[in-house]
């Protein structure tokens, strides 16, 4: 998902990923929650999530399409939905925080 607004003519200055399993939302943002703010408006139709607070990119790279790619991937093993400690450590090889 880029977080870009399509009226903006933008060609994405942010990647994030969201994966959907049964009811719940995944949500991943590599600058996580406590550097990015909360996931956007978009996913709040969606009552249960799951959503990262730590990061895993360094906060001037440009990297978080290899995490967004890295979240989806990680995401095909688990049979069930993850815990945010679960999905956390899925992506967790050498967070920035």
């Amino acid at each position: 998902m880029n977080l870009d607004d399509s009226e903006s003519g933008k060609h994405g200055t942010h990647w994030v990923a969201v994966r959907r399993m049964g009811n719940t939302l995944l949500y991943a943002d590599p600058f996580g929650t406590e550097l990015n703010g909360y996931p956007p408006a978009e996913i709040d139709i969606y009552p249960n999530r799951v959503v990262n607070s730590i990061c895993f990119q360094e906060p001037l790279s440009n990297t978080c399409g290899y995490y967004a790619f890295r979240f989806a991937k990680a995401m095909d093993d688990f049979e069930d939905v993850p815990t945010q400690k679960e999905m956390e450590h899925a992506l967790d090889t050498d967070p920035v925080y």
